[in-house]
């Protein structure tokens, strides 16, 4: 099957990306106070897009891959305890600090991958480091999480029931996702 595609961006040099990411997180707040977690979003998309150069598909794409006759795996790179609250549906956990040449060992290298995380950050670094293993068809999902559940997606818990909250992973990220899909306790 075909990789969905979208031509990766190129990194930005080292002794750029740093002050561009502090200023794009500085953006990312303002955008939300003033112009919603849509605006927020896309900053969030832009600082990733800089920082790593990843394959990478909307929300609306990777449903359809889902949907269709062969779904690629699915990855979900959170922690296990942010996995237990909430995850897609027949999806994966791979915490961020894991090998994923060991973990994913059963797994064919061209298998289609998409990887997921709260925001897109933890999966876009896992889909290099996959890359960089040998993993020729790996996606990272733009929006991860936090924008899969605003749109109203599918979401199960650790036990395999519906849910739709989810593990805002923390107060300065709290903000992408609505209050109501925030799972009880945090900010």
């Amino acid at each position: 099957m075909a990789p969905m595609s979208q031509t990766p961006p190129r990194p930005l040099p080292r002794r750029l990306a740093r002050p561009l990411l502090g200023v794009g997180l500085l953006g990312i707040g303002l955008l939300a106070a003033c112009g919603g977690r849509g605006a927020a979003g896309w900053a969030v998309d832009r600082v990733v897009d800089s920082k790593f150069a990843v394959q990478s598909a909307d929300t609306d794409t990777l449903a359809a891959r889902l949907a269709g006759p062969e779904p690629p795996l699915l990855l979900d790179v959170r922690e296990p305890h942010e996995y237990a609250v909430s995850h897609l549906p027949a999806a994966r956990n791979l915490p961020p600090g894991a090998d994923p040449a060991s973990v994913l060992a059963d797994v064919p290298r061209d298998r289609p991958v998409v990887v997921y995380c709260s925001v897109g950050w933890r999966s876009a670094d896992m889909a290099r480091r996959m890359a960089a293993a040998g993993f020729s068809d790996v996606t990272n999902m733009r929006g991860s999480i936090f924008r899969w559940v605003a749109q109203g997606r599918p979401l199960v818990d650790g036990r395999g029931a519906p849910t739709t909250r989810v593990h805002a992973f923390g107060p300065p990220w709290s903000w992408l996702v609505p209050p109501v899909n925030r799972a009880p306790g945090d900010p």
